[in-house]
């Protein structure tokens, strides 16, 4: 029998690392941006120029300066490193401000601010009626309850929501409440569908819409095959966008007609208009050929009347003829 134990200890929740830029850079908290200009370049041959390198802290983009040797102290932060320093103490979150972005018969959405001195906050959440939620977010955070699912409030009803973020040592916040009132239901407003964008990532075909419903119970945005009656659900990536990926990569070639088709609770269905997605064999074609051929047929460009560059990729080919 082999035993082993573990011992699960707290991270001191803000971190300092004084040292000099360049070694920040090597220990992975700081990046480097290095840019020429002022260039003179003749063809693909360039000289002169003055060259900077920038440097920044990694995860805040935060801008440290040019000189690598000089020493910053840098801070764990919630998405990497910032300069700073850290309280000498341990201390909760403070949530700075809260608002009431939405509220219907179906959901109460409130959003809020919250912040901490020691950059480590965990979680947030949200109590209604004896019943605790996780919100979505840290620093910034939208906190949502359904009322049609949890039965947290009936139509009328007058009821607080209590707001709390905790950090990492699990200390709470001040708590802030809310007050609500439940709204009756009215007549279902179907969702609206805007700003159908595509894009092509590799032989992915993406998808970006953005999709709001007044009611709050839309059930489901999907990228729906017009010819087939089909499609492929859309995840939700913030707000009211909406991303739909379709992989072409089994699909047999040709045109295809897709909408996006979003669904309430309430069974309203809203349709887009129809696009195309068009999935083609890549035929690539080869030509060998002299210089001054590739010149005469328009692929390739001739400079300075003796070198000569591919058409398009600027490719240096060498001497004409």
């Amino acid at each position: 029998v082999a035993t082993r134990t573990v011992n699960v200890v707290a991270m001191p929740a803000c971190q300092e690392y004084t040292d000099t830029v360049a070694n920040h850079e090597s220990a992975g908290r700081a990046y480097s941006v290095t840019e020429t200009t002022g260039e003179t370049c003749w063809g693909s041959f360039c000289y002169g120029g003055t060259t900077t390198t920038t440097y920044y802290a990694q995860g805040s983009d935060e801008s440290l300066g040019t000189n690598g040797s000089a020493t910053v102290t840098l801070i764990t932060s919630e998405n990497g490193y910032s300069t700073g320093s850290c309280p000498s103490d341990p201390v909760a979150p403070v949530i700075e401000s809260t608002e009431v972005s939405s509220i219907s018969y179906y959901n109460a959405v409130i959003t809020g601010v919250a912040s901490d001195a020691n950059n480590d906050i965990d979680h947030v959440t949200i109590t209604a009626n004896e019943q605790t939620f996780y919100c979505e977010g840290t620093t910034n955070f939208t906190c949502t309850l359904q009322y049609n699912v949890y039965d947290i409030a009936e139509v009328g009803e007058e009821h607080n929501a209590t707001l709390t973020a905790y950090d990492s040592r699990d200390a709470a916040s001040n708590p802030v409440v809310v007050t609500l009132t439940r709204p009756e239901q009215q007549a279902s407003v179907p969702p609206v569908v805007s700003n159908v964008q595509q894009t092509r990532e590799g032989t992915v075909e993406v998808v970006t819409v953005n999709v709001t419903d007044v009611d709050g119970d839309l059930e489901e945005v999907v990228l729906f095959w017009m010819d087939y009656m089909g499609g492929v659900g859309c995840t939700n990536t913030g707000g009211d966008q909406y991303r739909c990926e379709l992989d072409l990569s089994n699909r047999e070639y040709g045109t295809t007609n897709w909408a996006i088709r979003a669904l309430d609770e309430a069974g309203n269905v809203t349709l887009s208009d129809t696009f195309t997605i068009v999935w083609e064999e890549e035929i690539e074609t080869c030509f060998t050929a002299a210089n001054s051929e590739h010149v005469s047929a328009g692929r390739a460009e001739l400079r300075y009347s003796v070198l000569v560059y591919a058409a398009g990729s600027g490719d240096y080919l060498g001497m004409s003829g």
